[in-house]
C-alpha cells in the first residue's frame, strides 16, 4: 500500500441508551469528557486524523444504540472494548486496534487489485486499404 495514499475508514460504536457512546468520541476526537451530555437524538459523527504504521487515516466515528453490543461483536469476530471516556481507561486503545485491523483489511482487499488496463494497445494503429 501507498503509505503516502490516505484510507477512509467509519468506525461505529455500540452501546445501550446513555451509556456515554457520545463522550467516548469527544474524549478521542477531542481530548474532552463533560458531565452533562443529553441523550443523542440521531447520530454523533465526528472525524479524527492519524497515522498508523505511517498510512495516514480518516476515520469517521459514531455511535449506534444497542443492548447486545458484545455478543454481536463476538459472532462478527470484531474486537469488543469496555471503555470509560470519563476516565480515559481504553480509549485510545480500543480506536488504535480497530484502526490497525481494518487497514489491515484495507490492504489484503488491495493486493487483489491492479493499478490500471489498458484497452488501447500502445502501437500506432496500422492503416489498412479497403
Amino acid at each position: 500500500m501507498d503509505a503516502s495514499k490516505k484510507v477512509d475508514l467509519k468506525i461505529i460504536i455500540i452501546g445501550a441508551l446513555g451509556v456515554g457512546k457520545t463522550s467516548l468520541l469527544h474524549q478521542y476526537v477531542h481530548k474532552t469528557f463533560y458531565e452533562d451530555y443529553r441523550t443523542t437524538l440521531g447520530a454523533s459523527i465526528l472525524t479524527k486524523v492519524l497515522a498508523v504504521d505511517n498510512t495516514p487515516l480518516k476515520l469517521q466515528v459514531r455511535g449506534a444504540g444497542t443492548e447486545i453490543a458484545s455478543t454481536w461483536c463476538k459472532e462478527k469476530d470484531i474486537p469488543y472494548f469496555e471503555v470509560s471516556a470519563k476516565n480515559n481507561i481504553n480509549v485510545a486503545e480500543a480506536f488504535e486496534t480497530l484502526a490497525k485491523q481494518a487497514l489491515t483489511t484495507v490492504r489484503i482487499f488491495e493486493s487483489y487489485l491492479t493499478d490500471s488496463i489498458k484497452l488501447t494497445p500502445n502501437d500506432k494503429p496500422k492503416k489498412s486499404c479497403c
